[in-house]
C-alpha cells in the first residue's frame, strides 16, 4: 500500500484508544506508505504524528492534523518527506514551522495561517 486516506474520519468517543492502536499498527505494517491523508480527523493529534514519524519512513507527502509537538515529531523522522502542508492546525505556530524548515532544509514547509486569522477576527466581531 503507498497511499491511504480516511478524510473526515470520525471515531466515536472512547475508542480514541482503538484509534492509537490502529496507527500503531498501520504505521508498523505499512513502512513502504508514501502518502497519508487524514484531514478532517479531530481523533488524530501529536501521540498518532509520532507514531507515523517512528514508523513511515518512505513517507513523502502527509496532510494530517498537528501542532508545534507534531510539527517536532516530523522534523525527527519520515527521512523521505519531501512536503508538509500546514493548513487550519490552530496548533502550529509560525515559529513551529520556521523551526522545521530550519532543521529539514530540503523539506517544502507551507503554512496557512490566513484563514485562520481571519476566522479569529470575524468571532471577535472586527
Amino acid at each position: 500500500m503507498s497511499r491511504l486516506s480516511s478524510s473526515n474520519a470520525t471515531i466515536p468517543q472512547g475508542e480514541s484508544e482503538n484509534m492509537a492502536s490502529m496507527f500503531r499498527a498501520t504505521s508498523y505494517n505499512c513502512q513502504k506508505l508514501k502518502r497519508l491523508a487524514l484531514c478532517g480527523s479531530e481523533t488524530v493529534g501529536d501521540a498518532e504524528i509520532s507514531c507515523i514519524a517512528e514508523e513511515c519512513t518512505a513517507l513523502k507527502k502527509l496532510s494530517s492534523p498537528v501542532s508545534d509537538h507534531g510539527i517536532e515529531a516530523l522534523a525527527g523522522g519520515c527521512p523521505n518527506l519531501v512536503k508538509v502542508k500546514v493548513k487550519k492546525c490552530r496548533g502550529v505556530t509560525g515559529d513551529g514551522a520556521g523551526w522545521l524548515r530550519a532543521s529539514r532544509e530540503s523539506l517544502a514547509v507551507n503554512l496557512d495561517t490566513a484563514e485562520i486569522e481571519s476566522q479569529d477576527a470575524a468571532s471577535d466581531g472586527v
